[in-house]
């Protein structure tokens, strides 16, 4: 007797959007005998949304996410000194699912409150830009792609009738800005230049100003540092 074998049902919610990467890191998660976890890659992805035109109106969202699949861990680690170094800005267009909340206690300034960073994994990156210049495309969904870049094309400047977008309350981290360079100083080039292509300077940022958690950022690399002026 044949039995029909009713097909898996899954329900997805997926949030899709622009932020800034930042915190790239292998993670070696703990556990014992049969049930240590694999070690994994995980990012950090400050995005945001909002209406530029109007005075605040810009959120930022902070995530804390496992990035998943091949073709995303491939694309993450290939701008990984980059997103970790604080003078550079790793803008990307992202998919991710599989949300929740995590509560955490805040330290620096505001120490001793709770915050609360939104959890879980990274499936899909359209593209990346480092310091405005694009590094990486997937060039996988057509239809996609065009979508995106609409999206792109409406991002504001850094300044919206004077003012910098309002980041009240999408800081979990007490991050703090990183301005844009100087008109007449090219961006620092990333540690990892031979596998990008040449940057042409200066470049204008469309988009809101970078925020980063400022109580995880590593060290810079000695040997970036001395070729970046103050």
């Amino acid at each position: 007797m044949n039995q029909s074998v009713e097909p898996r049902k899954y329900f997805d919610l997926h949030l899709r959007g622009l932020g800034y990467l930042s915190r790239v890191r292998d993670v070696t998660a703990r556990g014992n005998g049969r049930s240590k976890a694999k070690p994994f890659l995980a990012c950090a992805i400050s995005a945001f949304h909002g209406d530029p035109n109007v005075e605040n109106g810009i959120v930022y969202l902070p995530l804390d996410l496992i990035v998943a699949g091949e073709k995303a861990r491939e694309a993450i680690r290939s701008v990984m000194d980059d997103a970790n170094d604080p003078d550079a800005k790793v803008l990307v267009s992202f998919r991710a699912g599989d949300h929740y909340i995590r509560t955490f206690e805040r330290t620096g300034n505001r120490a001793g409150e709770t915050g609360a960073v939104l959890k879980g994994r990274l499936l899909k990156l359209f593209w990346i830009k480092v310091d405005g210049q694009e590094v990486y495309r997937d060039e996988g969904d057509e239809s996609e792609e065009r979508d995106d870049a609409e999206t792109a094309n409406d991002q504001p400047s850094e300044r919206v009738n004077g003012h910098v977008p309002s980041t009240d309350g999408h800081d979990q981290h007490d991050t703090d800005g990183v301005d844009e360079p100087d008109s007449g100083r090219n961006a620092p080039e990333p540690r990892n230049a031979s596998a990008l292509p040449e940057r042409a300077a200066p470049r204008t940022n469309r988009y809101p100003p970078l925020r980063r958690h400022g109580n995880a950022n590593p060290q810079r690399d000695t040997r970036r540092a001395a070729n970046t002026t103050d």
